[in-house]
């Protein structure tokens, strides 16, 4: 949970270890870090600024009341016994705390310092939400037993029952107050949104989502006019009340560990796989980022592990972990009906710069497999396993990086592919391998930090001989900048960095990008030469204007 402060300098969020932050929204600077209870599920400010209440589950203590930036405790709130799922502070006064919790009670608690005042036990099962009306006169509790009450916001008892007849038919999560308070929005498990009419206590609208599970609506926010709601699978939706059908827009993220992203700069998008078997299309000149996720059946709930776009950029293969390769429609933005089996996982997918129709695919089971007009042309069995796989801009070669700490350069023969050259200068597994645009270099990043760079004018003479070793942690993706004279390297340890000579190869003349991605960057890519995008394992999709650093 994490909300604004009234004056909205200050922003209060709650974790599932008990500890609120209060730091500030602009400069992003911790003003108070405090253990309110066990886990919070739920926060609210005074109208003032100057209290917070957090709220969740404790063995001492399950809500707390605290002074915003001291952390000192104004009084007892709690006479519940089982975990609090919501509160929310009374906007005006006399002051008033109201917490639904576990036990199916509502309790509305008096002070400061706070009292236990009444309690409200007409629901039968869980009172999810509980809020106060702008102007304090009411509040409004929500459950899973689908019913929703109007209380007094003063004594808390009981105002009346909304009407049942069109109400939800499922548990409802969530609800906000209209900024009039004459109306309130919901939502539910039941795949649904609606719109009620404070006084009459009546329905007047239905909004509705899909039918899969994914489409459960868990959360509600009222802006100004601009009504949202969030589903189960993550994705924010913009209501229409003039077409209650389909929302306005919808963002939707990736929930799982993103596994794979690539930038089609012809189209000026991203493409990004996820471990669920998902697959977006992100348009980069859209503010914000809106994602297009492709249709059809896909892997079936599969993941993919990895991605590749074709030269013309009108097909986007996709290797899943149902050891298949998919060579999907870019136009159609759907998913190929027709799946290529592999005979084992895809590791990598790297797509020739000349064929649109050829790719190269590594194979965890010790193979390389040459992909042409969607059948394999030809089978390399070889005696590593391949990790990463890079075609040559002339498309003249393939550089294959493999657990065996080498990386193996193969020259195309027609369809085939003969070992011409192995270059061993890692000591631990190479995780990513890839050629410089203009053809010269190849580099190549390991799992001991190392990143090693090639001439291949000058048969891939080492021009870094003793490895740059700056990160402090396992080196997961290279590549270079669009007109090779530049590196980025993204690494388990949070950092991008971006090597600016290419030259002279003068190690100390680099750009470091410090807590990029929490726990780790996963990949990097440019979409010009002042333009980065790396994901994570936050499973976040970032973009970096490298302008004021280059």
């Amino acid at each position: 949970m994490a909300k604004f402060s009234p004056n909205g300098e200050w922003i209060a969020s709650g974790d599932e270890r008990g500890r609120v932050l209060v730091w500030a929204a602009k400069s992003k600077n911790i003003k108070l870090d405090i253990i309110a209870c066990r886990r919070v599920l739920d926060l609210s400010w005074s109208n003032d600024g100057q209290r917070i209440v957090a709220a969740g589950d404790g063995a001492e203590s399950m809500a707390r009341c605290f002074a915003w930036d001291t952390g000192n405790q104004f009084g007892d709130v709690g006479a519940h016994s089982k975990c609090i799922l919501s509160c929310d502070f009374r906007p005006s006064r006399p002051f008033k705390i109201v917490t639904a919790a576990e036990d199916n009670v509502v309790n509305v608690h008096q002070g400061p310092p706070f009292k236990f005042q009444s309690s409200f036990k007409e629901h039968t099962r869980f009172p999810n939400c509980v809020r106060y009306s702008s102007d304090g006169a009411h509040i409004i509790s929500v459950g899973s037993d689908s019913k929703i009450y109007q209380l007094d916001g003063t004594e808390g008892t009981k105002v009346k029952e909304f009407e049942a007849k069109d109400g939800h038919k499922g548990s409802i999560y969530s609800f906000s107050w209209s900024p009039d308070n004459k109306q309130i929005l919901t939502c539910s498990g039941d795949k649904t949104a609606k719109l009620w009419d404070v006084a009459s206590g009546a329905c007047v609208k239905t909004f509705t989502f899909g039918n899969n599970v994914e489409d459960m609506q868990v959360s509600t926010a009222w802006c100004g006019s601009t009504l949202i709601t969030v589903s189960l699978s993550g994705a924010i939706n913009y209501l229409d009340p003039d077409n209650p059908a389909k929302p306005k827009l919808t963002i939707h993220g990736h929930q799982a560990n993103i596994t794979a992203a690539e930038v089609d700069t012809r189209h000026n998008r991203i493409f990004s796989s996820d471990s669920a078997g998902l697959v977006a299309s992100w348009g980069l000149g859209s503010q914000p980022l809106l994602s297009t996720w492709l249709t059809g059946k896909g892997m079936g709930g599969k993941g993919v592990s990895s991605l590749a776009v074709s030269s013309d950029a009108e097909t986007l293969f996709s290797g899943g972990f149902d050891d298949k390769l998919r060579l999907n429609s870019v136009k159609t933005g759907a998913f190929s009906d027709n799946a290529l089996a592999l005979g084992g996982l895809p590791t990598s997918v790297a797509a020739s710069h000349k064929n649109p129709a050829l790719a190269v695919v590594g194979i965890s089971q010790n193979k390389l497999l040459v992909v042409k007009g969607g059948n394999v042309v030809h089978t390399a069995n070889i005696k590593y396993k391949p990790t990463s796989v890079a075609i040559a801009p002339d498309d003249s070669e393939v550089a294959v990086a493999g657990d065996d700490k080498k990386v193996h350069i193969y020259a195309f023969a027609g369809d085939s592919l003969n070992e011409k050259k192995v270059l061993g200068e890692h000591q631990t597994d190479i995780l990513d391998v890839a050629y410089s645009p203009n053809g010269k270099f190849v580099a190549s990043c390991d799992n001991g930090r190392f990143l090693f760079i090639r001439d291949r004018t000058a048969d891939f003479a080492t021009k870094n001989p003793l490895g740059w070793q700056y990160h402090s942690a396992k080196v997961s993706s290279l590549a270079f900048s669009p007109d090779s004279t530049r590196l980025a390297t993204a690494s388990q340890d949070q950092s991008i960095i971006i090597w600016n000579d290419l030259t002279e190869f003068e190690g100390s003349k680099r750009i470091t990008l410090e807590f990029a991605h929490y726990e780790g960057v996963t990949s990097v890519r440019w979409v010009d030469a002042k333009t980065l995008v790396t994901t994570g394992v936050d499973r976040a999709i970032k973009i970096w204007d490298l302008s004021s650093r280059l």
